[in-house]
């Protein structure tokens, strides 16, 4: 409440200063009543407004507009009264409101100046307009950056009629500190962003009320020394704009005749505003230059990023639930125990019961049920019994053992099918509990990268902004998310402007960081949303050579290398066992798989085992040699799997790496023990890749790292050819294998 009382008793003289220049500002013509229902219109109270409006038409010492100011103001008082206890909003009626609270204006002296009052009126008609659109900027938006270009006009308009009538009113010797002032601190407060435009501005009502043009030089040079001084403490600012004053003053002549009761204003204005901290400033920029639209859009952008993050981990949990679901289920199997004592019971109880000889055997208490239990363990070991297989104290008692023979094979054989048919139902379980375990990973990785949110980073935001501008390309808005390495900029454009220029080189070069469009989508007419991220440290490229084994049709090798991401490349060489059709089906089955897993996002143990067990179910004797290597290429770092391929290599100028496997390949085995190794490259590093075709020919790892060390190894098509050629000199001619060499060599990234 105090806080409102202080603010008033600077608001209400203020507007009373304001009415009283704005009845000065052109003559006869009293603007105020514009100002006064503009202020109405965006509800400030009625009655104190009313009543300092009255008090404006003193200036006149005019009986007459002192009436005419007190019925105007009855007038709109009562009307904008009745609105507001009706709830409602004045429209376009309001123009005959003010065409009838002028009336009694436009009648005095009628008819004489009939012609120049009705011009007076549509002036006062039009202004109202313009002092709606000012004042609501300035009491609701306090001259922020969404200012828009009309508004932003208006409010200029406002400033340089009232500041007019204050010159007519209290001289120009009043207005020049004042203008001063209001450079010096709106120039802060918009931190040199509109600094020219406001010299302009303040300078205007000066040269209009003294026709003297050289004014806006001054202004110009004060904007000059802004600009120089906008950096430095606030008193280095002042102390600029004193001496520039001075200059224009005493050695220019700009103001005509000038002295040191001129220049007094203006050293006290400088005084005074050296003591506002520029601390002070940000602060005050930071509380009114408030976006409320950008801040609602990146609100919802946020609360709609983390909702959305929340149901992919909620959706995650569900898949990882799953994954338990299968390996329970998986478990809950009937056991090799239970199944006998099943057909056991089979035999006692179905083919026992039917016989005729069961009177007998109940008197001897005979057979055991144990011995039942141990023929059939018996069969289950070897897969079928026989006569030689039954115990004597068994055949002893039993007039009937061939009968009880075919009935315990028959019941092996059904355990038989039974047993496969749970191995493979464990085995689609545990493929399914492998795809469920995946796919939450993988909704959770989705989930953690939206939870990065937009701050408010708006320094930053406007800088790319400008930094685009000054560059000629148009940009509507900007985004930022993220932090450090993982920083994703979002911007709005026009589709010409991303047509015409390189968005991405001109952040760079400002920057000083490379940038790359990840993502470019048309998100209305001629209008795209550009998607930016850091661009990778290095690139690759790559060469492949191979040859197939004499009269084979196909060569069982096959490679991939594709880019996973903005930040990671994957090269991979399947060698499919053999040579032929079979081979290449199987080769390109593991790899097309690898591929697709790999540009989902899932992780490489995932994807290696479920591969793994897709081909070990397969009913051919499918068996795939997989090398893979998984490039980081902003960090350099590389993982390097190898499952049942041979040796590989990193070449570079400081000597060869070797990289050597041991696993089976993919299919052999239910469980998978990749090889995995590691390593950080450098740009002009080679890998190399070879298929066990290449490992026959050349007998020993050893030849081939002497053959590498004179090798090509700054072309990798080059280097690929020579392995190869190489390879099949060694052969003879005679290739008894696929052979297959890739090579890929890291480069610096081009900007």
């Amino acid at each position: 409440m105090k806080n409102d009382l202080v603010k008033n008793i600077i608001l209400y003289p203020l507007l009373l200063l304001i009415f009283c220049a704005l009845n000065f500002a052109i003559s006869d013509a009293p603007l105020s009543c514009g100002a006064f229902v503009a202020l109405l219109v965006i509800d400030l109270p009625i009655i104190p407004l009313s009543l300092i409006f009255c008090l404006s038409f003193c200036v006149y010492k005019s009986w007459f507009f002192m009436l005419f100011g007190a019925v105007f103001a009855v007038i709109f008082g009562l009307i904008f009264l009745i609105y507001r206890k009706k709830n409602k909003t004045v429209g376009i009626e309001l123009t005959v409101y003010i065409i009838l609270g002028l009336a009694l204006y436009v009648l005095k002296d009628f008819p004489d100046r009939i012609v120049e009052k009705l011009v007076y009126m549509s002036i006062i008609a039009t202004f109202t307009i313009v002092a709606q659109i000012g004042f609501t900027n300035i009491f609701y938006k306090k001259m922020s950056f969404s200012t828009t270009e009309s508004e932003a006009f208006m409010v200029a308009t406002l400033y340089i009629l009232t500041s007019i009538g204050l010159i007519n009113l209290f001289g120009v010797f009043c207005y020049k500190p004042l203008s001063v002032l209001i450079f010096i601190l709106l120039s802060r407060y918009y931190k040199n962003n509109l600094s020219l435009l406001v010299a302009v501005v303040v300078a205007t009502p000066y040269v209009i009320t003294t026709q003297n043009y050289k004014i806006f030089a001054v202004y110009i040079l004060f904007f000059m020394v802004y600009s120089v001084f906008k950096f430095a403490p606030s008193i280095a600012i002042s102390v600029g704009i004193l001496l520039a004053e001075l200059l224009s003053g005493i050695f220019f002549k700009f103001y005509g005749s000038y002295g040191y009761m001129e220049s007094l204003p203006t050293i006290i204005v400088t005084i005074i505003t050296s003591l506002i901290s520029t601390h002070k400033m940000d602060t005050l920029n930071k509380k009114y230059n408030f976006d409320g639209t950008s801040t609602l859009i990146r609100s919802v952008i946020n609360r709609t990023r983390l909702g959305t993050s929340k149901r992919l981990y909620d959706i995650s949990n569900v898949f990882y639930q799953m994954e338990d679901a299968f390996k329970n289920l998986k478990k809950c199997a009937v056991s090799t125990d239970t199944l006998v004592e099943k057909m056991c019971d089979e035999v006692l109880f179905n083919m026992c019961a039917e016989c005729t000889l069961k009177p007998k055997c109940i008197n001897k208490n005979t057979p055991k049920r144990d011995l039942i239990e141990k023929i059939i363990k018996i069969g289950i070991a070897k897969g079928r019994i026989t006569i030689v297989d039954l115990p004597k104290d068994f055949l002893d008692v039993c007039a009937y053992p061939n009968s009880v023979i075919f009935e315990v094979n028959r019941l092996i054989g059904a355990y038989c099918e039974y047993i496969k048919g749970a191995e493979s139902n464990d085995k689609s379980k545990e493929i399914l509990s492998l795809q469920s375990a995946g796919v939450a990973g993988l909704l959770k990785s989705l989930a953690f990268s939206l939870s990065k949110i937009s701050t408010e980073n708006k320094d930053e935001e406007r800088t790319i902004k400008r930094v685009l501008s000054k560059n000629g390309v148009k940009c509507d808005g900007a985004l930022c998310f993220g932090e450090g390495s993982q920083t994703e900029i979002e911007l709005i454009m026009p589709t010409r402007y991303y047509k015409k220029f390189d968005v991405a080189k001109i952040l760079s070069n400002h920057f000083n960081t490379k940038f790359i469009i990840c993502k470019a989508e048309s998100v209305a007419n001629n209008v795209i949303n550009l998607s930016l991220k850091f661009a990778p440290k290095f690139d690759a490229v790559f060469g492949v050579s191979k040859i197939t084994k004499t009269n084979s049709p196909e060569s069982g090798d096959c490679h991939s290398l594709i880019k996973v991401d903005e930040g990671n490349f994957l090269v991979a060489l399947s060698d499919g066992m053999g040579s032929g059709n079979l081979a290449k089906k199987t080769s390109e089955t593991a790899l097309n798989l690898i591929e697709s897993l790999y540009k989902a996002g899932l992780d490489s143990e995932f994807i290696l085992t479920l591969v793994n067990k897709l081909l070990s179910i397969s009913v051919d004797d499918n068996f795939s040699a997989i090398d893979i290597a998984l490039v980081n290429l902003r960090e350099g770092t590389t993982a390097f799997i190898k499952i049942g391929s041979p040796y590989g290599f990193v070449v570079s100028d400081k000597g060869i790496r070797f990289i050597e496997g041991s696993s089976l390949p993919l299919g052999i085995l239910d469980d998978l023990h990749p090889t995995v190794a590691s390593a950080t490259l450098s740009s002009g590093d080679v890998i190399v890749m070879i298929s066990d075709g290449v490992q026959d020919a050349f007998t020993s790892s050893g030849d081939l790292i002497d053959f590498l060390k004179s090798a090509p190894i700054h072309n990798p098509q080059e280097l690929a050819d020579a392995i190869i050629a190489k390879a099949y000199e060694l052969s003879n001619g005679t290739p008894l294998d696929d052979m297959s060499a890739v090579c890929v060599r890291l480069v610096d990234k081009l900007t």
